[in-house]
């Protein structure tokens, strides 16, 4: 039944297709009214409790007979251009982007289907969220010691939970929407280029450059929100620049504008530094809406970008402010206000974003990166900054230090992808930026403050890469600029010079991409290349005991008190845990059968209007060294239902109360 989503995508690319437009903009258009109907079904059913299969299921079937009825007659004519067009590749050169794009694409797919979810956060409160949303069948906010379930962007679960909900409840389906996304910011990133001048070839350097992007490629495996916003950031950034390139008098002006605000919406509703992403943008639309059409017509432009942004968002927003005391953005909530720097001053800035910039040039060798970091360290002493001021860090961070964990998806440096960039950038400049018309010129503007911001911004913590992957992949179209500038001109040795460093960058990410340190394509037994520490993978471990591949101390304390709430026939089981991110969802995933809720140690208590919940059992969890002395006096009054159990720092005491 999830495959009805499809059909809605299917039959909105084909109608965009009758109306003569281009086949990557209508996939980027069906996204759209794709991904604007999950969040409408979502928040609708939401309010009535009603997120269950029937209801689910029936708003798709009046969703796709909706879009079925209103484009019937455009639908008709592309399926004819579908029958008589000529999708076949037309030379050597055409084969083998297509070879390499749908290599990229097979091996993440196969990752993102054949594995679990095993990414530590989506642990913690990616997918959990979405258990407790499939229980209550609402999205309203429920009592948890985690925050983040409560106020991260919520996007990518809503369309994992109508996944689940149309798939029965199977979690097979959750890695493909990062999956989907990805692919998304490919064909983004190559429509960018497309609108700045670059030639056929050059545009397919930049679908290669995006899809060998090593954080894009690992996390279209995973249940992250990463890639997702960086997609919807793009899709914005394109529609920027299509009304800056637009005609005056050009009818599409309007619906450029919406689509820029329903993207911008849908970005910060997965992610909500995508506002940082793209902020630069919006001030350029702004700025050229001024110059070329005067200030009533930027007005307007402008007013219909903010206004539909707040119309996709203003569930959300309406929630926090609820909750938070007026914080609409959330930035106040429980675990997420470590997000953003707390020191604004110049050393403070520029200290923070060396440091973030020099996670992205990580590579293999731990000598190189530590000179990396050394490098870094003497440009700040030159000024007196502060490596480790805790305020432009998260708190527990370690040291600064450039990472080496090539293949995992939080770190996943591009050092090749930066060196690509800062060629092309050093090209269009060497070419004379000017002479590649203003919006070429913009964009290499205002792509560079997108990443610059963003590396300042953010606090410095060794996962950073991750949150920079939407400005990285923003700089990619300048790769076809670049390339067809550089043809143009003739400058053979420079030119020879970039696609030399493309290949490089995608022999890089392919590898990457191969041995996924979690979700690995091909078994280590069969190649001499090593990474990790053990051969595991879907050829030698079931599904369900990969769920445990990156917590598996947490494997035999959850197994225990599973099998102990089954022999006690619990069917509702209170969680009181003392202290956020732990690695909840294995445990709930054993017991699918169960009513689960958070009692005891909750944020925001008062706050929340909990579901009515009376459990039979609690599983108490405190950490190591509070135990037994931090027991709560009901699980000491309690009957206990198994030993505790240990796991990590972390004590589980499973009781029934008195």
């Amino acid at each position: 039944m999830a495959v009805l989503l499809v059909a809605v995508w299917v039959v909105t690319f084909v109608a965009w297709l009758g109306t003569g437009r281009s086949g990557r903009e209508g996939v980027l258009v069906a996204t759209t009214v794709v991904t604007v109907a999950v969040l409408g079904i979502t928040q609708v059913l939401s309010t009535f409790s009603a997120l269950t299969l029937p209801w689910v299921l029936g708003a798709w079937l009046l969703t796709a007979l909706a879009v079925m009825l209103v484009t019937r007659a455009a639908a008709v004519r592309g399926w004819e251009r579908v029958r008589a067009g000529s999708w076949r590749p037309s030379d050597a050169v055409d084969w083998l982007v297509t070879a390499v794009l749908g290599g990229f694409g097979l091996a993440t797919f196969v990752s993102a289907i054949m594995y679990p979810t095993t990414n530590y956060d989506s642990l913690t409160y990616h997918i959990p969220r979405v258990l407790f949303w499939f229980q209550n069948h609402s999205v309203a906010r429920y009592p948890t010691i985690e925050g983040r379930q409560l106020f991260s962007g919520p996007l990518v679960e809503y369309v994992v939970l109508q996944l689940k909900v149309l798939s029965l409840g199977s979690d097979r389906l959750e890695n493909l929407v990062q999956w989907a996304f990805y692919l998304v910011a490919i064909v983004a990133a190559s429509l960018i280029a497309e609108k700045l001048g670059a030639s056929r070839r050059g545009q397919q350097l930049v679908a290669l450059a995006a899809a060998a992007t090593p954080m894009a490629a690992l996390q279209a495996s995973t249940t992250q929100n990463d890639v997702t916003s960086a997609a919807w950031s793009l899709i914005a950034v394109y529609c920027v620049v299509a009304l800056v390139r637009a005609d005056e008098d050009n009818d599409a002006r309007w619906q450029f504008a919406a689509w820029a605000g329903a993207a911008l919406g849908l970005a910060v509703l997965a992610k909500p530094l995508a506002y940082i992403t793209c902020a630069p943008f919006l001030v350029w639309l702004g700025i050229d809406a001024v110059r070329r059409n005067g200030w009533l017509v930027a007005l307007r432009i402008v007013t219909i970008v903010v206004a539909v942004t707040l119309v996709i968002n203003a569930a959300w927003y309406a929630d926090n402010a609820r909750l938070l005391g007026g914080d609409i953005l959330g930035d106040s909530a429980p675990g997420m206000s470590r997000v953003l720097v707390q020191e604004i001053n110049a050393p403070s800035l520029v200290t923070v974003g060396l440091e973030n910039a020099a996670l992205e040039l990580g590579t293999p060798s731990k000598p190189l990166n530590a000179r990396i970091a050394t490098a870094v360290a003497a440009v700040v002493h030159v000024y007196g900054g502060d490596l480790n001021d805790p305020r432009t860090r998260e708190s527990d961070t370690p040291t600064f230090a450039v990472g080496s964990d090539v293949t995992m998806h939080d770190i996943a440096p591009a050092p090749l992808t930066m060196a690509l960039v800062a060629l092309c950038i050093g090209a269009l400049a060497g070419v004379g930026i000017r002479s590649r018309g203003p919006s070429v010129r913009a964009y290499v503007l205002a792509s560079s403050a997108a990443f610059v911001l963003s590396a300042c911004l953010i606090n410095w913590n060794p996962y950073t890469n991750r949150l920079l992957v939407g400005s990285l992949l923003i700089f990619l179209p300048l790769v076809g600029a670049a390339l067809t500038a550089l043809t143009t001109r003739g400058w053979r040795v420079v030119r020879t010079a970039l696609v030399i460093v493309l290949a490089c960058a995608i022999v890089w990410g392919a590898v990457v991409t191969v041995f996924n340190l979690t979700n690995r394509v091909v078994s280590l037994s069969v190649v001499p290349i090593r990474s990790g520490i053990h051969d595991v993978g879907y050829w030698n471990t079931t599904y369900d005991e990969l769920r445990f591949e990156t917590v598996p101390a947490l494997e035999t304390p959850y197994k225990r008190l599973a099998a102990a709430v089954l022999a006690h026939r619990v069917e509702r089981l209170g969680i009181d845990q003392h202290i956020a991110d732990l690695p909840i969802l294995p445990l709930l995933q054993l017991l699918p059968d169960r009513t689960f809720g958070y009692v005891g140690h909750t944020v925001l208590p008062g706050r929340l209007i909990a579901p009515e919940f009376s459990p039979q059992a609690v599983v108490e969890i405190v950490p190591a060294d509070q135990y037994p002395a931090g027991l709560s006096s009901a699980a000491r009054a309690g009957t206990q239902l198994v030993p505790a159990q240990r796991g990590y720092d972390w004590v589980f005491v499973l009781y029934r109360p008195r």
